[in-house]
């Protein structure tokens, strides 16, 4: 199995698909190997990898930025979004900056967990209205696109795929009833 099936069987068992850009980055991926430097300010990055942290924090598996997630999200960023993703992407990560600074006069880097949850949460939860305002859209969506970097960056990893997924190369026979609680993981073949 190749990354691009990984891929499809991700997005299809994800109930979503995945955007050109995403894809492509995740296909050309190898860690450690493309370290890219680009238009990041230290702020910027740190709010990203805090964020991949809250988004898929360490249990009984490895954390996203232990398997890599930050250095993916570095890659995708700076070699495959487009002038104006990259510009996009990045005033958002400032716009979450702006808003904790209204909300708890503090910096994201500054807040407890539970006050970035609890703001990551807001935003999210404005994003998704009808009519948000054009900075917290900006936000919004530059959240979602962090969520959606840090799934492909940790599925499309080694240890994303052996440790959260079985893989079956011959599952055998089709069973639309098997029990979940019997494997514990989902299933990729």
């Amino acid at each position: 199995m190749n990354r691009r099936e990984i891929l499809k069987l991700l997005s299809i068992s994800l109930g979503a698909s995945l955007t050109p850009s995403i894809e492509a980055a995740a296909l050309s991926f190898k860690p450690r190997a493309n370290k890219v430097e680009g238009s990041w300010t230290h702020d910027q990055r740190e709010i990203t990898h805090i964020c991949v942290e809250l988004i898929m924090p360490q249990t009984e598996t490895p954390s996203a930025l232990q398997v890599g997630v930050g250095d993916f999200i570095d890659f995708v960023v700076n070699s495959w979004f487009t002038n104006e993703e990259r510009k996009k992407f990045l005033r958002g990560l400032d716009e979450i900056n702006r808003i904790s600074g209204k909300k708890y006069d503090n910096a994201f880097l500054s807040l407890s967990e539970a006050e970035r949850i609890e703001l990551l949460n807001q935003i999210e939860a404005n994003g998704s209205e009808n009519r948000p305002s054009r900075k917290d859209k900006l936000a919004y969506s530059s959240f979602l696109k962090l969520k959606e970097l840090t799934v492909v960056g940790y599925y499309t990893s080694e240890i994303g795929l052996k440790a959260e997924r079985a893989y079956v190369p011959m599952p055998g026979r089709y069973d639309g009833f098997f029990r979940f609680d019997q494997v514990g993981k989902q299933w990729a073949s």
